[in-house]
C-alpha cells in the first residue's frame, strides 16, 4: 500500500544516491575496468593493459596452476599475440600446525603461499612495477589421512586461486594511466 512517509523516503534515497554518483565523479573517480570510449585520445585501460601480458613460466605444480588462474584471469581476448609486458613470479609454500593437543598432534594447519612478482616491458626489459603478495588459508587435519590431503589440496587450490586475483588487482592498479579531464 502506497503511503506518503513511504514516497518521501523513496525520494530521500534517490536524492542521496545521484549527490553520492556526482561526488564520486567530481573527485576523479574512474573505474578500474572500464572500456575505451571511441575517440578517447588514446587513453589507456587497465583492461587494454591486462591483455597485453604474457605470463611467463613459474616453476612447480604450484607455479603452472598460478600461471593458468593468471593467463585466465589477464587474457580474457585470448592470449596476446605481440604482447606488451612479460609476467614473471616466483611461488613459495609454507605449512604451520595449530591447535596442538595434548598428545602432540595437530588438527588444524595454515598454508601460505607466497609470491613475488616483476612485470616488465616486453621490448626493453624496463620493470613497470614489482610486488609481493601473501595469502594463508587454513583448512582441518582430521584422522583419515585421505580427507586431509583433500582439505590440503583444496586450501592449496583456494589460496592460488586468490593469489591471482590479487595480483591481477595489483597489476591493474599499477598500469591504469590517468586520463586527461577537460577544465
Amino acid at each position: 500500500m502506497w503511503s506518503p512517509d513511504a514516497a518521501a523516503g523513496t525520494g530521500r534515497r534517490a536524492v542521496l544516491l545521484a549527490g553520492a554518483a556526482l561526488a564520486a565523479s567530481a573527485c576523479g573517480f574512474q573505474p578500474l575496468y572500464r572500456t575505451p570510449v571511441s575517440g578517447a585520445g588514446g587513453a589507456a585501460t587497465a583492461a587494454a593493459g591486462l591483455d597485453s601480458i604474457h605470463v611467463a613460466r613459474i616453476p612447480n605444480r604450484e607455479g603452472q596452476l598460478l600461471r593458468n588462474h593468471l593467463v585466465h584471469d589477464l587474457n580474457h581476448n585470448g592470449r596476446p599475440t605481440s604482447p606488451a609486458y612479460v609476467l614473471t613470479a616466483t611461488l613459495t609454500e609454507s605449512q604451520s600446525r595449530l591447535a596442538i593437543q595434548s598428545d602432540s598432534s595437530a588438527t588444524r594447519a595454515n598454508l601460505a603461499i607466497a609470491t613475488r612478482y616483476v612485470l616488465t616491458r616486453a621490448g626493453t626489459g624496463a620493470v613497470e612495477t614489482r610486488g609481493s603478495t601473501r595469502v594463508v588459508i587454513g583448512y582441518d587435519i582430521l584422522q583419515d589421512e585421505f580427507a586431509t590431503l583433500s582439505a590440503e589440496r583444496a586450501a592449496r587450490e583456494k589460496a592460488i586461486r586468490q593469489t591471482s586475483l590479487d595480483i591481477r588487482k595489483r597489476l591493474a592498479l599499477a598500469l591504469i594511466k590517468p586520463v586527461a579531464r577537460d577544465p
